[in-house]
């Protein structure tokens, strides 16, 4: 166990059970905060120990949680994820322009919403010519 406030050791529990840590609890009144994995065997422990003490998952584990529900939302939206590759010009159709903007043009899905989206602003910025609908373009840049 280690204090959240000094960032040291505090002690060595004997073993992962509730009773360990409840025993130890009890004998270290003032406890207000325990931060612990998510295990029943601590979360009763520190019911029984110390029942007026808020408990908080941690750090690494609040992360590890993230990570796992991430990585299955991103496994059951797969086939979402797995859209057609651009196709890439040979080097007989790139242009000699592409070399001064540093490589080929790829007409990716992205790259066609960014332009388009760029069409539409530079569209509203003539139309709205310096007027009072710069906080609408604002908002509409956000929306991109």
């Amino acid at each position: 166990m280690t204090c959240g406030e000094a960032h040291h050791v505090v002690d060595v529990l004997p073993t992962r059970d509730s009773g360990p840590l409840a025993a130890w609890l009890a004998t270290h009144p003032g406890v207000e905060i325990i931060c612990r994995d998510r295990a029943g065997a601590y979360a009763e422990g520190a019911r029984l120990g110390a029942p007026a003490a808020i408990q908080v998952a941690d750090r690494f584990h609040l992360w590890q949680g993230i990570g796992r529900a991430v990585e299955t939302c991103v496994a059951a939206h797969r086939e979402c994820l797995n859209g057609p590759t651009p196709k890439r010009r040979t080097d007989d159709e790139a242009s000699t322009s592409d070399s001064v903007r540093g490589g080929p043009d790829l007409d990716g899905r992205r790259a066609q919403r960014k332009k388009a989206a760029h069409a539409l602003v530079q569209k509203i910025k003539r139309q709205l010519d310096g007027r009072a609908g710069f906080e609408l373009l604002r908002k509409i840049i956000l929306l991109q």
